[in-house]
């Protein structure tokens, strides 16, 4: 399932790796099996590092087909979710 990833900043505090969450995450398009729940904590692995975020809202996108104000590509099912409080965990 494709997932768009948005990213603000944490609202708990700044965190010392904010521009490298911000280039991981802010408008990001990744695949997942299925789409987290909101207020659950989730980890991805992004660039070389592990990261842990709180889902704070799900998007669903849907346009249907025919809308001549979306290009064929953006046709169908997508989600977005929105991260709070992200964290890099471990680097590789």
């Amino acid at each position: 399932m494709r997932i768009v990833l948005y990213y603000g900043g944490n609202t708990k505090g700044e965190t010392p790796n904010y521009d490298l969450l911000m280039e991981l995450l802010e408008f990001t398009e990744i695949d997942m099996q299925r789409v987290p729940n909101k207020g659950e904590t989730i980890t991805l692995y992004l660039g070389a590092c592990r990261i842990t975020a709180e889902v704070t809202h799900v998007f669903p996108h849907y346009c249907p087909a025919g809308n001549k104000y979306i290009q064929e590509g953006g046709w169908g099912e997508s989600y977005g979710i929105q991260l709070d409080n992200a964290e890099v965990v471990d680097w590789y």
